[in-house]
């Protein structure tokens, strides 16, 4: 039975692909990250200021926040658009939330600061490529399920 006889998606599948698009996305925001010069910022969550460590953090981060992604939009994984959209809703509230969550800060809330401005845009990004890899990665799992060979699907 391949995953496309299954209409249950395999949780153990849901996990793998969420962290695999959340580290996509964290690549992308990182990059803004490392352009703005955030970096040793996230560093310091982990008691550290390299941004190297920083880096590591964010990505760690990301993959964590595909892992939740993935379970919560589980059902919207065929219809991109409507997954994309909620992408970038998501990757907005952990703009607004994450400093509150990690910090206990609130002064990213509704500030007009423009950096915040910027990071809340990388975060937008975050949450589209997240959902957009997450969705090709899902669409490429059905036709392919994980562990399982090209010459293995051929009878």
């Amino acid at each position: 039975m391949t995953a496309s006889d299954n209409p249950r998606f395999d949780l153990a599948e849901r996990l793998i692909l969420g962290a695999a698009a959340g580290l996509a996305g964290g690549v992308v925001s990182g990059i803004e990250l490392a352009a703005l010069g955030r970096l040793p910022l996230l560093a310091n969550l982990v008691g550290s200021g390299s941004p190297v460590i920083g880096a590591a953090a964010h990505l760690a981060m990301c993959s964590v926040s595909g892992i939740v992604f993935s379970l919560l939009a589980y059902g919207m994984f065929r219809r991109m658009r409507s997954l994309v959209a909620l992408g970038v809703v998501y990757g907005l509230l952990l703009g607004e939330l994450g400093p509150v969550v990690l910090q206990g800060s609130t002064a990213p809330l509704f500030s007009l600061d423009w950096s915040i401005g910027l990071l809340l845009a990388g975060h937008a990004v975050f949450g589209a490529a997240l959902a957009l890899t997450l969705s090709l990665l899902h669409r490429h799992t059905l036709r392919k399920p994980l562990g399982v060979k090209e010459k293995d699907l051929s009878l």
